[in-house]
């Protein structure tokens, strides 16, 4: 498998492991409002390296409060502009280069990779935060873990 094809299988195992903590919220959303908060800065994570290498502009709150409805349009909106912006890109665009501006105002060169690969892993911490939060509400977490993925979505 080359680099290209695992980073968009890693997207998209994101997008699956987001939806599945999204399905497990929903029976506890009021139980557990700092697990909506902390799904909807995951999506806020895309977004902001958007803006990192100039694809979109202006001030992201990374710790939005909002219904987990709300939550929902935001992920859905992360996922439609990285699809045009990786739409555009010729193929193997793994190793892409971005100059991208971070939190403390210091400035870095990124390859595409590495910023996809730090967006999933990213993802993955802040998934595992939400399932205790979801337990301790009452709820029933889902497993989210890349090799369920795998197994689920293996043909």
């Amino acid at each position: 498998m080359d680099g290209t094809t695992l980073l968009h299988r890693l997207i998209a195992y994101d997008r699956w492991a987001n939806a599945q903590t999204h399905q497990s919220l929903a029976p506890v959303t009021g139980k557990a409002p700092k697990a909506v908060t902390l799904l909807a800065h995951i999506h806020m994570g895309w977004d902001v390296w958007m803006d990192r290498i100039g694809k979109t502009e202006g001030e992201i709150d990374l710790f939005p409060e909002l219904s987990l409805d709300e939550c929902g349009e935001i992920g859905q909106r992360a996922q439609e502009r990285w699809d045009q912006f990786l739409a555009e890109l010729e193929d193997n665009w793994s190793d892409r280069v971005y100059r991208a501006k971070l939190l403390d105002g210091s400035e870095a060169n990124f390859a595409l990779c590495e910023i996809v690969m730090q967006l999933v892993t990213h993802g993955s911490h802040h998934r595992g935060q939400i399932n205790t939060l979801v337990r301790r509400a009452g709820g029933k977490p889902l497993n989210t873990t890349f090799m369920r993925y795998v197994v689920t979505k293996r043909d």
